[in-house]
């Protein structure tokens, strides 16, 4: 069986999509733990309306505003299933997620999640594109922690936590998401039990992950202070986290602070250049083109540019 966790924050518009897309699945899960941070703006009101309509919503009302990432702990505790899903209520899972990625799993029980791709939409100018950006060279199999190593000093980037499905005991020995890693919790809640346990890589593009320059990932950015507390707090994480790599944080550090330029420059458009992106990717390389090409090429062999992934989903998206 498989649980869902579902933090939600002031999200009144996308709330339902996100439920009943999660129902949708061709595995539907077994409860849906959904914790409602003290939002503000009528979501409690369509969760209530949800929870009528699906018997195996769970509803949690924090009083005061925790956090998504207590909020995700808090519904962790309250899992009985094997698998568990973290959600998020602005992303649109597609139907055979659970299902693709539970069969995965059954037949690698070394595993600790199987991760699919995702289409990301932005909601600002309407553009879309698919993630990762580049595939890991282990797709399909059971990748063993010594080949995550051997990926992850090439390619840090292609676990899509928002089209993950994880073992629950996995996640619970590894005490859960950690918040005071804000934004980056899940990505090195993954990256840590895959160093350990190793992990699958799927080709099926599970999810529909709307991005907003507002959305905290993206904000995180251009708050400096906010960032430097983070970056001091990553780096404690691995320190204290032997299973990463001592060359990790190297590697980490030059892609961030290249999202940190690009991000930057994206949320001000005055002061947008793609000589400074250039400069920029030169300086930090935090991706191989070659392998950004590399992917790319495969997807339009097998059919699976990124007009092709649109008009697929947009066949069966109706949330």
């Amino acid at each position: 069986m498989l649980d869902v966790v579902l933090a939600n924050y002031n999200h009144s518009n996308s709330i339902a999509s996100a439920i009943e897309a999660l129902n949708n699945q061709s595995l539907r899960p077994h409860r849906i733990y959904i914790i409602d941070d003290a939002s503000t703006d009528g979501s409690w009101e369509k969760l209530l309306l949800a929870s009528e309509k699906y018997e195996n919503i769970v509803l949690i009302r924090n009083l005061i505003n925790e956090g998504a990432n207590n909020s995700y702990n808090k519904g962790l505790e309250l899992c009985t299933s094997e698998l568990i899903y973290f959600a998020s209520a602005d992303d649109v899972t597609y139907p055979e997620l659970f299902e693709k990625c539970t069969k995965a799993l059954i037949s690698n029980p070394q595993a600790a999640f199987a991760s699919a791709e995702a289409l990301v939409f932005n909601s600002e100018n309407k553009n879309f594109s698919m993630r990762p950006i580049i595939r890991p060279r282990v797709i399909g199999e059971y990748i063993k922690p010594e080949c995550i190593k051997d990926e992850f000093k090439h390619n840090d980037n292609w676990i899509m936590t928002g089209a993950c499905v994880f073992k629950t005991d996995l996640v619970r020995n590894a005490c859960g998401l950690n918040s005071n890693l804000g934004a980056f919790s899940d990505s090195f809640l993954a990256k840590k039990l895959a160093f350990n346990h190793g992990c699958i890589f799927l080709k099926y593009t599970g999810l529909r992950w709307n991005i907003t320059k507002t959305g905290y990932s993206r904000s995180l950015y251009t708050d400096y202070v906010e960032l430097t507390k983070i970056k001091t707090e990553l780096q404690l994480f691995l320190l204290s986290n032997k299973e990463f790599p001592i060359w990790y944080w190297e590697k980490f550090s030059k892609r961030l602070a290249f999202n940190e330029v690009r991000l930057s420059s994206l949320n001000n458009k005055r002061y947008f250049s793609p000589i400074i992106l250039l400069i920029a990717y030169l300086k930090f390389r935090p991706y191989s083109i070659s392998r950004i090409l590399q992917t790319y090429v495969v997807r339009l062999k097998e059919k699976k540019s990124l007009k092709y992934c649109i008009l697929k989903i947009k066949n069966h998206d109706s949330y």
